[in-house]
């Protein structure tokens, strides 16, 4: 009856969930970089330290002389993402998209589009996203692999006009040029 009474106590002490430990979330690295496909242009997502400032700030690098050497396109102090964005995509002319928000709730930046000066040209909230590809809220979440709303990698085109997202059963694509997104489903 002891060993009984010894498991169950060892049970509890394993999934109690108050204490320091229990309302800790796993935060980026300080530093990330993404690259487009040719390695010409360099995004650097850089956070304070322990995260003390959960907005990070963003720069875009254009890489010279076989990446040996490289020219700062455009700065942002602090981005509206909090952590920074779950992932992001940099054409190949130097157009970024930051997908979601570190932290995975349904985002009011989903997807935000830069221009090559740094310029916003487009943001998608996750409710506009539902919208536009006609699926639920709570199916995108249920069928997401990455982020929120995200069911597989985006496809980003061999011409860097568009990428394409995926979320349950439909794929969409925003066009990088207009910041536009338009809405297919997979059995097209």
């Amino acid at each position: 009856m002891l060993s009984l009474a010894t498991g169950v106590l060892a049970l509890l002490a394993c999934t109690q969930t108050s204490g320091p430990s229990a309302d800790t979330r796993k935060t980026p690295e300080l530093v990330r970089e993404f690259f487009s496909p040719s390695g010409e242009f360099r995004l650097v997502i850089s956070g304070s330290k322990g995260w003390l400032n959960p907005r990070p700030s963003a720069e875009l690098f254009q890489m010279l002389d076989s990446g040996r050497s490289s020219v700062q396109e455009w700065r942002i102090e602090e981005l509206p993402h909090r952590l920074g964005p779950e992932s992001a995509i940099i054409s190949n002319d130097g157009i970024v998209v930051l997908v979601d928000e570190w932290i995975r709730t349904p985002s009011p930046r989903a997807l935000t589009v830069f221009d090559r000066e740094g310029m916003v040209k487009s943001v998608y909230s996750f409710d506009e996203i539902a919208k536009i590809t006609g699926m639920s809220p709570s199916l995108m979440i249920k069928s997401a692999k990455t982020g929120t709303w995200e069911s597989g990698k985006p496809i980003l085109a061999a011409d860097s006009v568009s990428t394409r997202f995926f979320t349950c059963d439909t794929y969409f694509s925003l066009n990088l040029k207009t910041g536009e997104i338009s809405s297919k489903t997979t059995s097209d």
